[in-house]
């Protein structure tokens, strides 16, 4: 029982360091709020987080801030508050985003019950999007701005999105975009920039008046990813169900919105088949004004 949980804990802290070796590069794939984490990512023809694809702020009408704050697979605290405005009619978006962990636990070449020690580590990042609208094309990109630190190493870059959508019929969409494309700077840390490119469909079905999205991607670092989801939306609510698949990996999403007046409350979890790894949990509370 013993050297079940301390390989449990060895996988936790693994993953930890694994991903936040990454962090500002891997990290920029973990989904920033309630609405994407609830459809595990899947959307790319028609979504409403611009960190699916870029093209979701020009589905945007109103004014509004959103607060959001989560836990990645129950081991990464984060948060995220974003702005979206209108400049002339074009919809602007800009948001801050910081994870961090504290307290890790440092072992060995040989791990026993007595850590070496402890560190930490902290991402932060800015984001700016916007897009136009062109005929039956929706085209718009998004800038990042991160900066990362683990134990005493530093990284910092650049990154862009681009995303375009296009509308066959009223009910069909297609969507593609480019994401991860820019410039990291580190001295001590290797780094990989994880890019990637995604070709997505969305169908408007009749029989209950959903949504169905689906997602096909490649991933330089982690070649082909499946995503599938799906949306039914109501007078005051919404309901999110996502999946998505990379290697031997499965991510299921589940979520709910709820309107009230100015109000909205987005709630989202994501699961990871592995029970080492907990529940991500997210929260969105978004101010129309």
């Amino acid at each position: 029982m013993e050297n079940k949980i301390l390989n449990k804990k060895y996988i936790i802290i693994f993953f930890i360091i694994h991903t936040l070796k990454a962090i500002g590069l891997e990290a920029l794939n973990i989904p920033t709020s309630a609405l994407s984490a609830s459809s595990t990512g899947a959307g790319i023809a028609n979504s409403n987080d611009v960190w699916i694809n870029p093209t979701s702020i020009l589905t945007k009408n109103s004014k509004s801030i959103r607060f959001s704050g989560f836990n990645w697979l129950g081991q990464i605290p984060g948060n995220e508050i974003s702005i979206l405005w209108f400049k002339n009619n074009v919809p602007k978006y800009f948001s801050i985003q910081s994870l961090g962990v504290d307290d890790i636990e440092l072992y060995g070449e040989n791990p026993s019950d007595q850590p070496l020690g402890k560190f930490s580590t902290s991402w932060i990042s800015s984001s700016y999007c916007t897009g136009y609208k062109l005929n039956k094309f929706d085209i718009a990109y998004l800038f990042k701005l991160n900066f990362s630190k683990l134990y005493n190493e530093f990284m910092y870059g650049i990154t862009a999105n681009f995303g375009i959508t296009y509308e066959y019929k009223k009910n069909i969409k297609f969507g593609f975009n480019l994401n991860n494309f820019g410039y990291e700077v580190s001295e001590g840390l290797k780094t990989s920039m994880p890019s990637r490119y995604g070709f997505g469909i969305s169908y408007l079905e009749p029989l209950i008046n959903s949504v169905i999205v689906s997602d096909l991607i490649y991933d330089k670092n982690n070649d082909n990813i499946f995503k599938i989801g799906i949306n039914k939306s109501f007078s005051m609510m919404s309901l999110n169900l996502g999946l998505t698949q990379h290697n031997n990996d499965l991510f299921y999403g589940f979520g709910s919105s709820y309107r009230f007046n100015q109000w909205k409350i987005n709630i989202g979890i994501t699961s990871h088949k592995n029970t080492v790894f907990d529940i991500s949990r997210y929260l969105d509370i978004v101010w129309y004004f």
